[in-house]
């Protein structure tokens, strides 16, 4: 899988990287902490099962994000969720 599809998850992992990059500080300016802890992740064995678990979670990231966006005030981190959710959508095409 890494030899054929490292090269796109690569990609995909630097975006949400830039997202945290984005959102960290929309957090502490709001007063809040960005949260670094991560979910355990439990392997997987089939390719079908791994692509499953990614779509599942672009599901859930923008599900969350459009959550977010109902109840923050601030305009311009309504605005960084939506363009984040951009992303999240075509990383869910992707997949």
């Amino acid at each position: 899988m890494a030899r054929r599809y490292g090269r796109d998850i690569l990609d995909i992992a630097y975006d949400e990287m830039r997202h945290f990059k984005w959102l960290a500080p929309a957090i502490a300016q709001m007063g809040g902490v960005p949260d670094l802890k991560t979910s355990p992740v439990a392997p997987v064995t089939t390719l079908q099962a791994a692509l499953q678990k990614d779509v599942d979670a672009e599901v859930h990231a923008i599900d969350q994000y459009r959550d977010h966006i109902e109840v923050i005030p601030r305009a311009s981190v309504r605005g960084l969720l939506e363009r984040i959710i951009v992303d999240e959508r075509a990383h869910l095409r992707h997949f």
